[in-house]
């Protein structure tokens, strides 16, 4: 309820996060690494997802267990993580009442001082065209589908691929909204020499704080782009942490290395629902559409919703 705050102690929720954590990454994510879906047929793809509901159930048990009169009330639930819990995919928890995906809508915060830290929307978005940049990825066989479904839905986008001259810094600080589609790399040994791969090279976290956005959006379409290492203070030091302290409002970011068919699709449902919805609506639509086809939560719950709740001159 509005002006009303509670505190609830979960004593033991993270330890028992963390192990189950570890066997989402060993026992989930392992099973999924390199498997192509229609090759090894819905059977298969079915039982492993079967396997993860145990993973999801139990992390469900451990931290929204004890809230679950709060959460039965919620429209929207902004998730400030701590520690491990981060790297939660927090819209596949499962419990007797479903998905969390089919109950609300779900905002991750990198920190609780974010939310103060966010530009308003007054002013905003840019003047400049929506910003693709695709990187090249020659062995990813789908990314040229969705760069061309991202610019049809997007209108007359600037686009930037493999080959072409642009200055990709003032392109970034005039763009309302940002879809990166390639590459990317989480140095997890140091955070700060992560990159995304760009026509122009390595894009790096360094360099993103480096620059002036006014984005209302930016899409980070590749391998673990929300995901990055906790600093003193649980701060997540990461790319997608880097694009917010550079000024965009709100991110949608991957957990994992993810899938690249079901990225193309993932992107092409979001920004069908994204000219009607707020992105946190628009995601998870085409989230829960895609789990139809793909129920496994490899292929669906990598991407969360990152930042701000509202975009300018939309209020959902």
């Amino acid at each position: 309820y509005r002006g009303r705050l509670e505190a609830h102690r979960l004593p033991g929720a993270a330890t028992a996060a963390r192990a189950l954590l570890a066997d989402f990454e060993d026992e989930v994510l392992g099973d999924m690494s390199g498997l192509d879906a229609e090759e090894a047929g819905s059977a298969l793809v079915g039982a492993l997802a079967r396997r993860a509901e145990r993973v999801l159930v139990g992390l469900h048990h451990a931290l929204l267990g004890p809230l679950e009169l709060a959460v039965a009330r919620a429209r929207r639930l902004i998730i400030v993580p701590h520690g491990p819990l981060h790297f939660v995919p927090f819209a596949a928890l499962l419990s007797p009442a479903g998905a969390l995906i089919d109950r609300c809508e779900l905002t991750v915060l990198p920190s609780a001082a974010t939310r103060v830290a966010l530009p308003g929307a007054e002013g905003r978005p840019a003047a400049g065209r929506p910003l693709i940049v695709g990187g090249p990825a020659d062995d990813l066989p789908w990314l040229r589908e969705e760069l061309a479904d991202v610019a049809a839905r997007l209108g007359q986008p600037t686009v930037v691929t493999a080959g072409q001259e642009a200055d990709l810094p003032r392109l970034l600080a005039a763009a309302p909204l940002v879809h990166f589609a390639g590459h990317a790399l989480l140095r997890r040994d140091n955070p700060v020499f992560s990159y995304l791969e760009t026509p122009r090279g390595r894009l790096t976290l360094g360099d993103i704080l480096e620059l002036r956005l006014s984005a209302d959006l930016v899409v980070l379409a590749g391998c673990e782009t929300g995901a990055g290492l906790t600093r003193p203070g649980d701060e997540l030091l990461g790319l997608a942490r880097a694009f917010l302290h550079a000024g965009a409002r709100a991110l949608v970011a991957s957990l994992w290395p993810v899938d690249d068919r079901a990225t193309r699709r993932l992107m092409g449902l979001f920004y069908g629902h994204l000219a009607r919805v707020e992105p946190a609506a628009a995601l998870r639509l085409a989230q829960q559409e895609l789990r139809r086809d793909l129920p496994h939560p490899y292929y669906w719950a990598g991407f969360v919703h990152v930042g701000a709740t509202e975009t300018a001159g939309r209020r959902g």
